[in-house]
């Protein structure tokens, strides 16, 4: 096959009747001019660019310098180009190398054969002639329709190559992110959280750069067909152009590199478009990473850092220029890596190119599918490698589209309450239940402990995230219209008040009462000669082996200081030269932090003194024994927190309530982000500290010892039943048994009677979901189970009851969603327990956390199959079942089993399109469910019919919901918000919320069920499941909320609102300005009703008349 005629013998090439004869002809700059218009014409008209911008480049070139290898076909007519070819030559140098044919048709000249005779002019001998197998020919689409997965590049253009005899051999995908304010804000914080594995200096391009880019370019794609080939003149041409910018081309380099070395190691090349009409784009122009550092998250970190600089163009208050409106990027549709990280960033697929060339096509020469070419290994290495291939748009289709009609009357950034600091009001609000003398003196101790851990939490993920943007000059305004470093500001003054204030609580408050109970915290100087030597000689046993001292000297250092640990800053004096020198001791944190004096007799007995003394005193007791031959002059007690790259969900319940163990991942050697020091502390030490550690005196938090009032947790444990709250015992749901009977309830007897509304921990999780899995498990005529895990251990009943199910037998899908973000499987033992039984174990979606809680079990009844589902708000962990407040659904209701179905398909399977009758289902219809329910009750009270929106959740943070509520109150719709953590809504603004009330509930058990509840002009519909009004909930998880059918579970949810909301219940009160005021005492003094010992009354009461 060498030319055209060659290919279609039986029909030579025929010039159309009345349209001029194309023509090969040199690249003039007047011709050059032509054929842009034309281009930039039949833009406008298909939104999609004819030529790429390397041909564009390289066709300029040839118009000024002859030696430019490049055809041109143009059709003239009257000194205009009506269509043009243009095509640019594959390298000579390098026989495998191929060029590129492209073709534009004037839109007013198409359908009249101009198009083919200007291909077979340029295939023909005059143009391509004998080198036509060299050179590939581009078909540029219209649209992928939304990711519609249906092909849709020109049907015209489609079939002229294939009747000249050309067949699809790649697929370029144009991608889109519309840049909201949400968007912009999304990219700032991912873009401070995600670091690669490998430290590396980030930095924007200079000239002097030309040489070490062009060979980290030809590395990094040495296998692409066009980017690896890019010359000096190249570069040269594309930085002349207008819409190169030096500071949007990005670098990294090694720290070798950053003295001024060559050791770069990848590249984002971003663009400005900057002669489009309408609105204007930025492009993720190239991604370039060395072969050597793909896989280390380096190329995620420069796509970052790109779309962050496109994103916060123009949004500045000095801003010179408008707002970019999206962000677009080109890539290889088989490059699935790649694919799967822009689709993680939110781009869609919004149009397609289409490679065509030469010789025999295959079995389907149309062109492939997007979602055929994904699952085909990745040739092209231009982005860091990603573990996982699958992709979002496969499983769950593209986030809801929604709006949001405008508030009314003028109401901006301010109408939001500042995240942070409503973060550190919650901490405020646990503190106070410390501060409550009529708590049990040990449960006091214990909310210290956790204002304590929560504490830690928010300095190395808010703090840090917030200070690294500052520092890298990425940071954007708060939703609630705060600076960056008024929001720093903000958080030191309201953390420093609120440490000092749970220092003062404890020393001041809790602690003379626990020395009233004989229970006391003592120092070396407190004990008799027995108890010394009792400790000297544990101290010589369990501590003095794993102690490390480190000198501070020329020689040495100053030391790494691990993040959370506590240390001993030691000034040691050489008694010979009298010097004295700086040592640190670590205190080792797998050790009992307060070390019981006296033994646990005494601890478990109120009438006896049970004394504890600190581990870090009992080692300042004995430092002469780890600097022999020196004297120790002084030592003081510090600790340092850092940035932690940690898997920490504010609206999470495990990371607010310390009281469960933390799993560290991913450690980092962070900048610190506070320092904490005894407030004894000599100042010469202090500065020191300071000073080596780098951090600014405002990150300085001096308090009285003891420091890190987590380690006081072995104290809470101690048994003095009068000072915790009294034990309970969980009834069996009375939905489940109708009598309190020692016999064991037929979970599926009863849920095909009627559904089944848990309650826990009032109502026994081990008798309800505990009792379904295991029965199913056990039950001959169960099919299959599913199940999400979201959080579990290895020792839980529920991973033992899927293991006994597969061993039976039975088909088992567990869908885990694990905190290990990479690498799961080898973190994870129980998972791979669980594949060893035979269990299915499938990793959820790339980009989407499965934070849904879900069980379907299929059984064989007389009458067919029936599907038995649970949906919850709470996890599958009998432990944290035991003190977390959560709300389960156990039901055989045809519909509800039928979306659970498909739920699980899609998450194990590919379902992008699947919808539900029963269920809300983030991130595709959740928010926008919720929107539109608002809506309604904004409807329904104009016409004059019931309408009221109740809502309790974890955190109130999403600004579309938080808008929606707002226009709500000023449609005069009642609003009730009951949440625990985080709220950025304002209540009682007038003309914005005066019909809205926030209340928060904390106390013995920690607030977790999310339940939504709507008038409905009477008809009350009800909601509950796993989301939170956050962002990471509604765009970022797999969630869903089922509407709750039977009426007698409606009405149980409603008089649940009625006790949270009650004027007789202890709350706290938010106001419109922000601020937590607790209601706990009537009138009279008296305490108000504590509505988690009513719910626990109640079941007592219920359990009691059963029996009776």
């Amino acid at each position: 096959m060498s030319t055209s005629a060659e290919l279609h013998p039986e029909n030579p090439s025929q010039t159309p009747s009345g349209q001029p004869h194309p023509a090969v002809l040199a690249p003039t700059p007047e011709r050059v001019r032509a054929v842009e218009r034309l281009a930039e014409q039949a833009r406008e008209h298909d939104g999609a660019a004819p030529f790429s911008e390397q041909t564009l480049v390289q066709l300029r070139r040839a118009a000024r310098d002859e030696t430019e290898r490049i055809l041109l076909v143009i059709a003239e007519e009257d000194g205009q180009a009506l269509a043009a070819a243009v095509a640019t030559a594959p390298d000579p140098q390098d026989e495998e190398s191929t060029g590129t044919l492209e073709a534009v048709v004037a839109p007013d000249r198409r359908g009249a054969g101009l198009g083919r005779a200007l291909l077979e002019t340029a295939l023909g001998e005059e143009g391509l002639g004998e080198d036509l197998p060299r050179y590939r020919a581009w078909v540029h689409g219209s649209g992928l329709a939304g990711d519609s997965r249906e092909y849709s590049a020109p049907l015209a253009a489609v079939q002229l190559a294939k009747d000249l005899g050309l067949h699809a051999v790649r697929e370029l995908w144009k991608m889109r992110l519309e840049l909201t304010d949400a968007d912009r804000r999304s990219i700032a914080e991912q873009t401070a959280s995600h670091e690669p594995a490998a430290p590396v200096h980030l930095r924007t391009w200079t000239p002097e750069d030309a040489e070490a880019w062009l060979r980290l370019n030809a590395q990094a794609f040495a296998e692409h067909p066009e980017q690896g080939r890019l010359t000096r003149a190249d570069l040269e041409a594309r930085t002349a152009e207008d819409w190169f910018r030096p500071e949007g081309f990005f670098l990294a380099e090694t720290s070798e590199g950053a003295d001024g070395g060559s050791g770069l190691l990848g590249f984002h090349w971003t663009k400005i478009e900057t002669d489009q009409q309408g609105p204007r784009e930025g492009e993720v122009y190239a991604v370039g990473v060395a072969p050597d550092a793909q896989g280390t998250g380096l190329g995620k970190a420069l796509t970052l850092a790109g779309m962050d600089w496109l994103a916060r163009l123009g949004t500045g208050e000095d801003a010179q220029e408008e707002p970019l409106a999206a962000i677009v990027l080109y890539v290889d549709a088989d490059n699935a890596p790649a694919v799967s990280l822009y689709r993680s960033l939110g781009f869609v697929p919004w149009d397609v190119d289409t490679m065509y060339a030469p010789g025999p096509a295959g079995q389907d020469d149309a062109a492939p599918a997007p979602s055929t070419n994904l699952t085909r290994p990745a040739e092209i290495s231009d982005i860091a490698k990603i573990e996982r291939a699958e992709t979002r748009g496969d499983r769950i289709d593209e986030p809801e589209h929604f709006s949001t009609p405008l508030l009314q009357g003028d109401f901006g950034s301010e109408r939001f309450l500042d995240r942070e600091t409503s973060w550190l009001d919650f901490n405020t609000r646990v503190l106070e239940l410390a501060e409550d003398p009529n708590l049990y003196l040990l449960e006091r101790l214990n909310f210290l402990s956790i204002v304590a851990s929560n504490l830690d939490e928010f300095f190395m993920v808010r703090v840090a995230g917030l200070k690294r943007r500052i520092a890298t000059g990425i940071a954007v305004p708060s939703a609630a219209g705060l600076t960056p470093e008024e929001q720093m500001e903000e958080i030191s003054e309201s953390a420093h008040r609120l440490q000092q204030r749970h220092a003062q609580v404890f020393h001041e408050q809790v602690l003379p009462r626990l020395e009233e109970e004989n229970l006391f915290i003592v120092g070396w100087e407190d004990l008799e000669e027995e108890a010394r030597q009792r400790l000297s000689a544990e101290f010589q046993e369990r501590v003095f082996p794993i102690l490390t001292p480190l000198a501070v000297d020329p020689a040495h250092p100053f030391p790494y200081i691990s993040g959370l640990a506590l240390n001993l800053a030691v000034i040691v004096r050489n008694p010979q030269t009298g010097k004295e020198l700086f040592a640190r001791v670590k205190v080792p944190d797998q050790l009992t932090r307060m070390i019981s004096v006296d033994g646990p007799k005494t601890t478990n007995s109120s009438s006896r003194p049970a004394r504890f003394i600190p581990l870090e005193t009992v080692i300042a007791q004995h430092l002469d024994q780890l600097f022999p031959g020196m004297e120790v002059v002084e030592h003081h007690v510090f600790r340092v927190t850092r940035n932690e790259d940690l898997e920490v969900e504010e609206d999470d319940a495990e990371n607010l309530l310390k009281a469960l163990e933390k799993e560290l991942l991913r450690r980092r050697f962070g900048p610190p982000v506070r320092l904490e020091v005894e407030d004894s502390i000599n100042p010469a030490i202090l500065d020191l500290l300071v000073s080596e550690l780098r951090i600014d005196e405002s990150e300085v938090y001096q308090l009285p010892a003891p420091l890190d009032l987590r380690g006081v947790s072995n104290i809470v444990k101690v048994n003095r039943p009068r000072l915790h709250y009294p034990t309970y015992v969980a009834h069996t749901s009375r939905f489940l048994n109708a009598a309190e009977t020692a016999k064991a309830a037929d979970v599926f007897a009863a849920t095909r009677d009627h559904d089944v509304l848990l309650h826990h921990p009032y109502d026994s999780f081990a008798t309800s979901v505990q009792a379904f899995l295991e029965q199913a498990a056990a039950d001959p005529n169960v099919m299959a189970i599913k199940q999400t895990l979201y959080r579990t251990s290895g020792d839980s009943p529920i991973v033992d009851a899927l293991i006994e199910a597969a061993e039976a037998g039975k088909q088992v899908l567990a869908l885990v969603e694990i905190k290990a973000r990479f690498d799961e499987q080898a973190n994870i033992s129980w998972a791979r327990k669980l594949e060893e039984a035979g269990v299915h174990v499938v990793y959820g979606i790339v980009g989407l956390k499965t934070h849904c809680k879900l069980s379907l079990v299929v059984r064989r009844e007389a009458d067919g199959l029936r599907r038995y589902c649970h949906i919850g708000t709470g996890n599958y962990h009998p432990s944290t079942a035991r003190f977390y407040e959560d709300l389960g659904l156990l039901t055989c209701d045809p519909q509800i089993g039928e979306d659970v179905s498909r739920l699980f398909n899609q998450l194990s399977g590919y379902a992008p399109k699947t919808t539900f009758k029963s269920l809300l289902v983030a991130p595709r219809s959740l928010r926008s469910g919720l929107i539109d329910r608002i809506n309604r009750e904004i409807a329904h009270q104009r016409a004059g019919l019931a309408a009221k929106i109740q809502i309790k959740c974890n955190s109130m943070v999403d600004e579309a919901i938080i808008d929606s509520l707002y226009r709500a109150s000023q449609a005069g719709v009642r609003v009730d918000v009951v949440v625990r953590g985080i709220c950025a809504l304002r209540p009682g603004v007038p003309g914005l919320s005066e019909n809205i009330t926030v209340r928060s509930v904390l106390g013995r058990f920690l607030e977790h069920s999310r339940v939504f509840t709507f008038a409905n002009g009477g008809k009350p519909v009800v909601y509950i499941g796993s989301a939170d009004m956050m962002h990471r909930n509604l765009d970022r998880r797999v969630e869903a909320l089922v509407r709750i059918k039977d009426p007698g579970h409606v009405e149980y949810l409603l008089t649940l609102f009625d006790l949270y909301l009650s004027e007789r219940t202890s709350t706290w009160h938010l106001d419109g300005d922000g601020v937590w005021t607790r209601h706990a005492l009537d009138a009279q003094g008296r305490p108000l009703m504590d509505v988690q010992s009513h719910y626990l009354e109640s079941r007592a009461r219920q359990g009691s008349s059963s029996r009776g």
